[in-house]
Protein backbone atom coordinates (compact mmCIF):
# COMPACT_ATOMS: atom_id res chain seq x y z
CA UNK A 1 0.00 0.00 0.00
CA UNK A 2 1.05 3.64 -0.95
CA UNK A 3 1.86 6.45 1.26
CA UNK A 4 -0.07 9.37 0.62
CA UNK A 5 2.15 11.77 1.25
CA UNK A 6 4.58 10.26 -1.03
CA UNK A 7 2.27 9.65 -4.06
CA UNK A 8 0.99 13.68 -3.59
CA UNK A 9 5.44 14.51 -3.68
CA UNK A 10 5.46 12.59 -7.15
CA UNK A 11 2.69 14.15 -8.82
CA UNK A 12 3.16 17.35 -7.85
CA UNK A 13 7.19 16.82 -9.15
CA UNK A 14 5.36 15.69 -12.46
CA UNK A 15 3.11 18.76 -12.90
CA UNK A 16 5.81 21.21 -11.71
CA UNK A 17 8.93 20.28 -14.15
CA UNK A 18 6.85 17.42 -16.84
CA UNK A 19 10.03 16.23 -18.45
CA UNK A 20 12.72 14.23 -16.42
CA UNK A 21 16.18 12.64 -17.54
CA UNK A 22 13.62 9.27 -18.13
CA UNK A 23 10.50 10.38 -19.30
CA UNK A 24 7.13 11.72 -18.12
CA UNK A 25 4.80 10.30 -15.56
CA UNK A 26 1.25 10.06 -15.31
CA UNK A 27 0.13 8.28 -12.47
CA UNK A 28 -3.88 7.21 -11.94
CA UNK A 29 -5.51 6.81 -8.73
CA UNK A 30 -7.69 3.80 -9.07
CA UNK A 31 -9.98 5.36 -6.29
CA UNK A 32 -10.80 8.25 -8.97
CA UNK A 33 -12.58 6.97 -11.57
CA UNK A 34 -13.07 2.65 -10.80
CA UNK A 35 -15.86 1.83 -13.25
CA UNK A 36 -14.91 4.54 -16.22
CA UNK A 37 -12.37 5.24 -19.16
CA UNK A 38 -9.23 4.76 -18.75
CA UNK A 39 -9.12 1.80 -16.40
CA UNK A 40 -10.98 -1.07 -14.77
CA UNK A 41 -9.32 -2.88 -11.88
CA UNK A 42 -9.98 -5.30 -8.91
CA UNK A 43 -7.01 -3.10 -6.67
CA UNK A 44 -8.68 -1.02 -4.08
CA UNK A 45 -5.89 1.65 -4.01
CA UNK A 46 -2.95 1.24 -6.20
CA UNK A 47 -1.49 3.02 -8.95
CA UNK A 48 -0.59 2.92 -12.57
CA UNK A 49 2.35 4.74 -14.05
CA UNK A 50 2.31 5.70 -17.67
CA UNK A 51 6.57 6.59 -18.30
CA UNK A 52 7.98 7.56 -21.67
CA UNK A 53 11.07 7.31 -22.42
CA UNK A 54 11.12 10.56 -24.19
CA UNK A 55 9.94 13.66 -23.53
CA UNK A 56 5.64 12.61 -24.53
CA UNK A 57 3.25 14.22 -21.91
CA UNK A 58 0.15 12.66 -20.13
CA UNK A 59 -3.29 13.93 -19.21
CA UNK A 60 -6.22 12.14 -18.22
CA UNK A 61 -9.43 13.28 -20.17
CA UNK A 62 -11.86 13.46 -17.88
CA UNK A 63 -14.45 14.35 -20.50
CA UNK A 64 -13.68 11.22 -22.83
CA UNK A 65 -12.68 8.98 -19.74
CA UNK A 66 -9.17 8.33 -21.53
CA UNK A 67 -5.71 8.75 -20.79
CA UNK A 68 -4.10 10.67 -23.79
CA UNK A 69 -0.34 11.38 -24.68
CA UNK A 70 0.96 13.60 -26.94
CA UNK A 71 4.71 14.32 -27.93
CA UNK A 72 6.04 10.93 -28.82
CA UNK A 73 8.49 9.70 -31.46
CA UNK A 74 8.53 6.91 -33.41
CA UNK A 75 10.50 3.82 -31.41
CA UNK A 76 9.34 5.75 -28.08
CA UNK A 77 8.09 3.32 -25.68
CA UNK A 78 5.25 3.64 -23.54
CA UNK A 79 5.11 1.91 -19.81
CA UNK A 80 2.63 0.87 -17.64
CA UNK A 81 3.07 -0.36 -14.58
CA UNK A 82 2.06 -0.47 -10.79
CA UNK A 83 3.55 2.51 -8.44
CA UNK A 84 6.17 0.75 -6.43
CA UNK A 85 6.63 -2.34 -8.55
CA UNK A 86 5.26 -5.61 -8.47
CA UNK A 87 3.12 -8.00 -10.52
CA UNK A 88 -0.55 -7.87 -12.23
CA UNK A 89 -2.89 -9.56 -14.24
CA UNK A 90 -3.31 -7.95 -17.17
CA UNK A 91 -6.66 -8.27 -19.20
CA UNK A 92 -6.69 -5.57 -22.09
CA UNK A 93 -6.47 -2.08 -23.13
CA UNK A 94 -8.09 -0.06 -25.80
CA UNK A 95 -5.29 2.10 -27.57
CA UNK A 96 -5.50 4.46 -30.47
CA UNK A 97 -2.65 6.67 -32.26
CA UNK A 98 -3.78 10.04 -33.91
CA UNK A 99 -2.20 8.76 -37.18
CA UNK A 100 -3.95 7.24 -40.24
CA UNK A 101 -2.29 4.60 -40.71
CA UNK A 102 -0.10 3.12 -37.81
CA UNK A 103 1.96 0.24 -36.34
CA UNK A 104 1.31 -0.46 -32.41
CA UNK A 105 2.86 -3.61 -30.55
CA UNK A 106 1.65 -4.52 -26.87
CA UNK A 107 4.22 -6.24 -24.95
CA UNK A 108 3.60 -7.95 -21.89
CA UNK A 109 6.80 -8.25 -19.71
CA UNK A 110 7.11 -10.79 -16.81
CA UNK A 111 5.59 -14.22 -15.94
CA UNK A 112 3.33 -14.68 -18.66
CA UNK A 113 5.38 -12.59 -21.35
CA UNK A 114 3.39 -11.74 -24.67
CA UNK A 115 3.40 -9.73 -27.47
CA UNK A 116 0.78 -8.82 -29.67
CA UNK A 117 0.54 -6.59 -32.73
CA UNK A 118 -1.51 -4.79 -35.25
CA UNK A 119 -1.77 -2.78 -38.27
CA UNK A 120 -4.54 -0.01 -38.39
CA UNK A 121 -5.64 2.80 -40.82
CA UNK A 122 -7.64 4.36 -39.01
CA UNK A 123 -8.07 6.23 -35.28
CA UNK A 124 -10.70 4.31 -33.79
CA UNK A 125 -9.29 2.63 -30.72
CA UNK A 126 -8.25 -0.94 -30.86
CA UNK A 127 -8.88 -3.80 -28.44
CA UNK A 128 -5.79 -5.68 -26.97
CA UNK A 129 -6.42 -8.56 -25.18
CA UNK A 130 -3.60 -10.99 -23.25
CA UNK A 131 -3.48 -14.71 -24.88
CA UNK A 132 -6.36 -16.37 -22.69
CA UNK A 133 -7.85 -13.52 -21.44
CA UNK A 134 -5.36 -12.83 -18.52
CA UNK A 135 -1.78 -12.79 -18.24
CA UNK A 136 0.59 -12.12 -15.04
CA UNK A 137 2.95 -9.08 -15.55
CA UNK A 138 5.61 -6.75 -14.26
CA UNK A 139 4.91 -4.11 -16.64
CA UNK A 140 3.13 -3.82 -20.66
CA UNK A 141 5.09 -2.06 -23.08
CA UNK A 142 3.67 -0.35 -26.28
CA UNK A 143 5.79 0.60 -29.11
CA UNK A 144 3.67 2.45 -32.37
CA UNK A 145 4.20 4.82 -34.85
CA UNK A 146 3.37 7.68 -32.75
CA UNK A 147 2.19 10.96 -33.19
CA UNK A 148 -0.33 11.28 -30.42
CA UNK A 149 -3.03 9.14 -29.29
CA UNK A 150 -5.00 7.61 -25.98
CA UNK A 151 -5.78 4.87 -24.14
CA UNK A 152 -8.84 3.80 -23.01
CA UNK A 153 -10.17 0.60 -20.39
CA UNK A 154 -6.93 -0.26 -19.19
CA UNK A 155 -7.89 -3.58 -17.16
CA UNK A 156 -6.20 -5.44 -14.42
CA UNK A 157 -6.76 -7.38 -11.48
CA UNK A 158 -4.66 -8.01 -8.31
CA UNK A 159 -2.72 -11.59 -8.81
CA UNK A 160 -4.59 -14.34 -6.83
CA UNK A 161 -3.13 -15.19 -3.63
CA UNK A 162 -5.34 -17.31 -2.54
CA UNK A 163 -4.85 -21.12 -2.29
CA UNK A 164 -7.49 -23.76 -4.10
CA UNK A 165 -9.53 -25.66 -1.14
CA UNK A 166 -10.23 -29.97 -1.39
CA UNK A 167 -14.45 -29.69 -1.28
CA UNK A 168 -15.26 -33.31 -1.19
CA UNK A 169 -14.63 -36.56 -2.20
CA UNK A 170 -17.60 -38.48 -3.40
CA UNK A 171 -18.67 -42.07 -4.47
CA UNK A 172 -18.74 -42.49 -7.86
CA UNK A 173 -19.19 -45.88 -9.29
CA UNK A 174 -21.01 -47.73 -7.73
CA UNK A 175 -22.83 -45.38 -6.20
CA UNK A 176 -23.75 -47.40 -3.32
CA UNK A 177 -21.89 -47.22 -0.22
CA UNK A 178 -21.94 -51.23 0.31
CA UNK A 179 -20.67 -52.81 -2.47
CA UNK A 180 -17.87 -55.91 -3.37
CA UNK A 181 -16.85 -53.80 -6.65
CA UNK A 182 -13.11 -54.58 -7.36
CA UNK A 183 -12.88 -51.45 -9.00
CA UNK A 184 -13.56 -48.02 -7.65
CA UNK A 185 -14.42 -44.91 -8.45
CA UNK A 186 -14.44 -41.46 -6.16
CA UNK A 187 -15.05 -37.85 -6.98
CA UNK A 188 -12.78 -35.05 -5.95
CA UNK A 189 -14.05 -31.76 -6.01
CA UNK A 190 -11.87 -28.52 -5.68
CA UNK A 191 -13.01 -24.81 -4.80
CA UNK A 192 -11.49 -23.72 -8.28
CA UNK A 193 -9.44 -25.10 -11.34
CA UNK A 194 -6.65 -26.87 -10.27
CA UNK A 195 -3.26 -28.50 -12.06
CA UNK A 196 -0.64 -30.51 -12.54
CA UNK A 197 -2.75 -33.87 -10.68
CA UNK A 198 -1.53 -37.12 -10.93
CA UNK A 199 -2.52 -40.41 -9.39
CA UNK A 200 0.91 -39.74 -6.82
CA UNK A 201 -1.39 -37.00 -5.69
CA UNK A 202 -3.64 -39.53 -3.62
CA UNK A 203 -3.54 -42.43 -1.41
CA UNK A 204 -6.18 -45.01 -0.89
CA UNK A 205 -6.78 -45.99 2.87
CA UNK A 206 -8.01 -49.28 4.49
CA UNK A 207 -7.19 -51.54 1.47
CA UNK A 208 -3.77 -52.02 0.04
CA UNK A 209 -5.25 -51.13 -3.56
CA UNK A 210 -3.87 -47.94 -5.08
CA UNK A 211 -4.98 -44.97 -7.28
CA UNK A 212 -4.27 -46.15 -10.77
CA UNK A 213 -5.91 -43.32 -12.45
CA UNK A 214 -7.42 -40.17 -12.84
CA UNK A 215 -9.63 -38.63 -15.34
CA UNK A 216 -7.89 -35.05 -15.98
CA UNK A 217 -4.57 -33.65 -14.98
CA UNK A 218 -6.74 -29.98 -14.76
CA UNK A 219 -10.50 -29.31 -13.32
CA UNK A 220 -12.28 -28.89 -10.73
CA UNK A 221 -13.87 -31.45 -10.42
CA UNK A 222 -11.73 -35.22 -11.09
CA UNK A 223 -12.51 -38.42 -10.95
CA UNK A 224 -10.01 -40.67 -9.22
CA UNK A 225 -9.97 -44.81 -10.35
CA UNK A 226 -8.80 -47.70 -7.48
CA UNK A 227 -8.32 -50.76 -8.23
CA UNK A 228 -5.54 -53.38 -7.30
CA UNK A 229 -4.07 -54.57 -4.12
CA UNK A 230 -6.22 -56.71 -1.93
CA UNK A 231 -9.22 -55.05 -2.60
CA UNK A 232 -10.79 -58.04 -4.41
CA UNK A 233 -10.79 -59.93 -1.81
CA UNK A 234 -11.31 -56.65 1.28
CA UNK A 235 -13.41 -56.17 4.02
CA UNK A 236 -13.79 -53.25 5.47
CA UNK A 237 -14.09 -49.15 5.01
CA UNK A 238 -11.95 -47.93 1.61
CA UNK A 239 -11.36 -44.57 0.84
CA UNK A 240 -9.30 -41.90 -0.34
CA UNK A 241 -6.70 -39.46 1.38
CA UNK A 242 -4.33 -36.53 -0.41
CA UNK A 243 -0.83 -38.18 0.22
CA UNK A 244 1.82 -36.58 1.83
CA UNK A 245 3.87 -35.35 -1.19
CA UNK A 246 0.99 -33.85 -3.24
CA UNK A 247 1.79 -31.09 -5.16
CA UNK A 248 -1.64 -29.74 -6.55
CA UNK A 249 -1.99 -25.64 -7.22
CA UNK A 250 -4.29 -23.43 -8.82
CA UNK A 251 -3.62 -21.59 -12.06
CA UNK A 252 -1.69 -19.00 -10.28
CA UNK A 253 0.26 -21.66 -8.86
CA UNK A 254 -0.96 -21.06 -5.13
CA UNK A 255 -0.53 -24.73 -3.33
CA UNK A 256 -3.47 -26.75 -2.10
CA UNK A 257 -2.73 -27.26 1.63
CA UNK A 258 -2.84 -30.75 3.11
CA UNK A 259 -5.97 -31.80 4.69
CA UNK A 260 -9.34 -34.14 4.24
CA UNK A 261 -12.43 -32.34 2.54
CA UNK A 262 -15.63 -31.77 5.00
CA UNK A 263 -17.25 -34.33 2.90
CA UNK A 264 -15.79 -37.56 2.47
CA UNK A 265 -17.41 -40.51 1.57
CA UNK A 266 -16.14 -43.99 1.58
CA UNK A 267 -17.08 -47.84 0.61
CA UNK A 268 -17.32 -50.70 2.71
CA UNK A 269 -16.39 -53.65 1.10
CA UNK A 270 -18.40 -56.78 1.56
CA UNK A 271 -16.55 -59.75 -0.20
CA UNK A 272 -17.14 -63.10 2.04
CA UNK A 273 -20.06 -64.61 0.47
CA UNK A 274 -22.97 -65.84 1.86
CA UNK A 275 -23.56 -69.69 3.28
CA UNK A 276 -25.74 -72.33 2.67
CA UNK A 277 -28.30 -72.99 5.61
CA UNK A 278 -27.70 -76.88 7.06
CA UNK A 279 -31.06 -78.37 7.71
CA UNK A 280 -31.00 -79.46 11.76
CA UNK A 281 -32.98 -82.93 10.61
CA UNK A 282 -32.71 -85.51 7.86
CA UNK A 283 -36.33 -86.82 8.52
CA UNK A 284 -39.53 -84.76 8.20
CA UNK A 285 -42.64 -85.72 8.49
CA UNK A 286 -45.70 -83.73 6.32
CA UNK A 287 -49.19 -84.56 7.99
CA UNK A 288 -52.53 -83.85 5.63
CA UNK A 289 -55.81 -84.31 6.88
CA UNK A 290 -59.40 -84.59 5.85
CA UNK A 291 -62.21 -85.23 7.97
CA UNK A 292 -61.43 -88.66 9.67
CA UNK A 293 -58.63 -89.38 6.82
CA UNK A 294 -54.97 -88.58 8.17
CA UNK A 295 -51.77 -89.02 5.50
CA UNK A 296 -48.55 -88.82 6.84
CA UNK A 297 -45.44 -88.21 4.70
CA UNK A 298 -41.88 -89.13 5.61
CA UNK A 299 -38.61 -87.47 3.37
Amino acid sequence: MKRLGGLLGLVCLVLAFGVSATGVDYIDNFDTDPTGGGFVTTFATDYLVYTSDDSGSFWYDSAGGEIDHWGLSDGDVLTIELDGGGEFVFKSLRFKNSATDYDATISGIGTDAFSLTATKNSSELVLFEAPGGSATVDRIEITSTFVSGRLDDVTIEEPDADPPSFDSITRLTPPDEDTNADTLVFQATFSEEVQYVTIDDFEVTGSSATVTSVSSDTGTTIDLTASGGDLAGYEGIVGIDLAAGQDIADLADNALPAGEPTTDETYTLENTPPTDPTPSSTSHTLSVWSDDNTVDVEW
